[in-house]
């Protein structure tokens, strides 16, 4: 009864969705409504899961909002105190959590101008990108976003490891298209290799039918 219920708390519709101007593709958009393409995004990392990376971790980290914040690490090491804790325990009290804000908070800024979207370029795209089925675009500069763990929903996400080359964070969400009756899924590294997220953000894409 406990997994039927952090399943539902996971998947539960969304106070808010983010609308946004961006380039976008048909294998990232949809005229479904919302809550059944964030279905279809967790069906598609619970494949990728079983298959291919099994210490894939996600979680739903902002029940306000379609957005999965999700972590591979190829080792599963703990992170020393000096690396950027983003997923701090929720038993660690005030001072573990002060911390871990402390640290995610200049991480972010660090990598604000090397946070990674997949998108092809455009005039008028702002935080939100679209991707398509074929090989990556170079990465291009972006936004940082996030929010606090959901009551009541497991928090599967791994500690981040001393080496950022063996570990990728990153959110898939889903956004409203400006001005169309359309739903899209943004997809943006937020810290860690570039190369996992290109072959990971690939394989998610493959994998997401919509």
């Amino acid at each position: 009864m406990q997994e039927i219920e952090e399943y539902h708390n996971l998947l539960r519709p969304a106070q808010k969705i983010r609308v946004g101007r961006f380039a976008f593709t048909v294998d990232t958009t949809s005229a479904e409504a919302p809550s059944t393409v964030f279905s279809e995004i967790h069906r598609a990392l619970v494949d990728l899961q079983k298959t291919t990376y099994p210490t894939l971790r996600f979680e739903r980290t902002n029940p306000a909002y379609y957005r999965f914040t999700c972590r591979f690490s190829k080792t599963g090491a703990e992170v020393p105190p000096a690396s950027p804790a983003l997923f701090p325990s929720q038993g660690g009290g005030a001072a573990v959590a002060a911390a871990a804000a402390a640290a995610s908070a200049a991480s972010e800024r660090g990598a604000r101008e090397e946070a990674d979207t997949l998108c092809a370029p455009s005039t008028n795209q702002s935080w939100f990108s679209g991707a398509s089925r074929g090989a990556p675009a170079p990465p291009s500069p972006g936004g940082g976003g996030g929010g606090g763990t959901t009551p009541g929903v497991t928090a599967n996400i791994l500690p981040i490891t001393a080496q950022p080359e063996d570990d990728v964070v990153f959110e898939v969400e889903v956004c409203k298209l400006w001005l169309l009756k359309l739903h899209g899924i943004r997809i943006k590294r937020k810290w860690g290799s570039v190369f996992l997220y290109k072959e990971i953000y690939s394989m998610l894409i493959e994998r997401i039918h919509l």
